[in-house]
């Protein structure tokens, strides 16, 4: 019988080698990866394509929301300052320009509250919105302004959001620009990460 105190040892030095050799797997497998140039680059110091300097124009909108427009531009542009050190230029210097529009925004009552009221002795109960819905469809690509080459589209980018409805119009219009503008945010990150050459 083989004594246990003999084979102990030896599994120590069993797993001390398979420890060693998973060590040295991982470091071939980093230095290659390096060598070939597959870096992650949590900065976005570049886009699709190996372009460095962007334009984003004005977005369009053909909604009547007063203001939009310049909320969206201003918290795309935002968007890429706060977490790149991609350049934004004019369109003119531009390797890559980043052309957006809102297609449309759809809105629609999500909760109510129950009211009542008394005409000519009868009582009368209705419905009064007090959160309502938004949904902004965007379409957007970025543009290679050399050679025109689309490097990528979305047609139908779509985020939702929602706002308390109050009694007050100046109040609602406040409370739904506020809303429009979360919105535009989540947008932004999804338009940020399809740019930036992560790698």
């Amino acid at each position: 019988m083989v004594d246990p105190k003999i084979l102990i040892p030896q599994w120590k030095a069993s797993l001390s080698k398979d420890s060693a050799f998973k060590a040295c797997l991982w470091a071939v497998v980093l230095l290659v990866f390096s060598g070939c140039g597959y870096r992650l680059n949590l900065s976005g110091s570049s886009m699709r394509g190996g372009l460095n300097t962007l334009a984003i124009p004005m977005v369009e909108s053909s909604a009547t929301v007063a203001g939009l427009e310049a909320d969206f531009t201003n918290i795309i542009r935002q968007e890429f300052l706060s977490h790149s050190t991609i350049p934004i230029v004019s369109e003119k210097e531009a390797d890559a320009v980043l052309i957006g529009r809102i297609e449309r925004i759809e809105t629609a009552p999500l909760s109510y509250d129950i009211q009542q009221t008394s005409v000519q002795d009868h009582t009368v109960t209705y419905e009064v919105t007090n959160l309502r819905r938004l949904k902004v469809f965007l379409s957007i690509r970025l543009i290679n302004r050399l050679t025109g080459e689309v490097l990528w589209r979305d047609s139908h980018m779509e985020e939702k959001g929602s706002y308390a409805v109050c009694t007050a119009p100046i109040e609602n219009r406040f409370r739904e620009r506020t809303a429009l503008k979360e919105i535009a945010r989540l947008l932004a990150k999804r338009v940020y990460l399809k740019t930036v050459d992560t790698f």
